[in-house]
C-alpha cells in the first residue's frame, strides 16, 4: 500500500516516462578553401644581340649572311639590323682583315641608323694582335669644322688625305710592302695641326680594299707618337672621293 502511494505521488513527474535526449551540438560549417593563386606569367626575356662578324664572304648577322655590295643588299642589311637591340648601345663587331671595307662600313652605317651610340670594331693589327677601333656615329659627333681631316685607303692601295670641305688631296706613294703609312702619318699630322678647331678625324677606304689595310691606316694614325690630338674617329657609311667634299650621314 505504501509503495502504491509512492508511485502515485511521483506519477506526475513521469515515474515510468523515458528520458529525453540531450540536444546535439550544431555541426561545424564546411571549411572554405581559397583557390591557389595563379602563377605569374613568365616575363619575356629581352632579345639578345647576336654576333656581328664581317669576313671575306660578307656580313654575318647572327648566322644570317648579307652581301652589302649594292643598294638593295645594303637596304636588306639595314632592315635586319633595325630589328636588333642596338639602340643606345656601343655595339661590338668583329671584322677580319680579309673582309671588304665596303662590307664593314655598310654594317657600321646600319648600326648607327638603328640608333647605336658607337661601335667597337675588333680587328687584328699587323702584328696579329686583337685591337679595338672605337667608331663614333657622325650624328653623335655633330657638325664638324670644314678643316677636319679625312684619310683614305685608295683602290690602288695607296693613301690620301684632305679636308672635309674638299680641295687638293695629298697622296702618298706605296712602300716596299704596301702603303707607306709613315709618310701618310706625317702628312696627316700637318693637316691636323692646321685645324686646331677639330678633334675628329675621318677614316675610310675604297669599298673593294681589304679591311685590314683600312684598319692599318687607322692604327697608324692612332698609335704613332707624338700622338695626334684626336678624340673622335668617324667611318662614313659611304666611301668619299679623294679631294671632294665628304658627306657624313646624319
Amino acid at each position: 500500500m505504501r509503495w502504491s502511494l509512492a508511485c502515485l505521488a511521483v506519477a506526475a513527474v513521469g515515474c515510468d516516462s523515458p528520458k529525453s535526449e540531450a540536444p546535439s551540438a550544431p555541426s561545424a560549417a564546411p571549411a572554405v578553401t581559397s583557390a591557389p593563386a595563379a602563377a605569374p606569367a613568365p616575363s619575356a626575356s629581352p632579345p639578345r644581340l647576336p654576333n656581328l662578324v664581317v669576313d671575306t664572304p660578307g656580313v654575318n648577322v647572327g648566322g644570317e649572311p648579307h652581301h652589302a655590295q649594292n643598294p638593295e643588299a645594303t637596304k636588306r642589311l639595314r632592315d635586319a639590323v633595325a630589328k636588333l637591340p642596338v639602340s643606345g648601345k656601343d655595339v661590338p663587331v668583329v671584322a677580319l682583315r680579309g673582309a671588304k671595307t665596303g662590307d664593314v662600313t655598310a654594317l657600321l652605317g646600319a648600326l648607327f641608323a638603328a640608333g647605336a651610340t658607337g661601335a667597337e670594331v675588333r680587328t687584328q693589327n699587323r702584328d696579329r694582335r686583337d685591337t679595338l677601333f672605337s667608331v663614333t656615329p657622325p650624328k653623335r659627333a655633330g657638325k664638324l669644322p670644314e678643316c677636319t681631316v679625312a684619310a683614305m685607303m685608295l683602290k690602288d692601295r695607296t693613301a690620301a688625305s684632305w679636308t672635309l670641305r674638299g680641295g687638293v688631296a695629298l697622296k702618298y706613294p706605296r712602300g716596299m710592302a704596301g702603303p707607306d703609312l709613315t709618310l701618310t702619318f706625317e702628312g696627316v699630322a700637318k693637316q691636323v695641326k692646321a685645324c686646331a678647331a677639330s678633334t675628329a678625324l675621318v677614316v675610310s677606304g675604297d669599298p673593294s680594299v681589304e679591311w685590314g689595310l683600312t684598319f692599318d691606316l687607322y692604327d697608324k694614325l692612332k698609335t704613332t707618337e707624338p700622338a695626334l690630338p684626336i678624340t673622335t674617329w668617324i667611318v662614313p657609311a659611304e666611301a668619299p672621293v679623294a679631294g671632294r667634299a665628304v658627306r657624313l650621314e646624319q
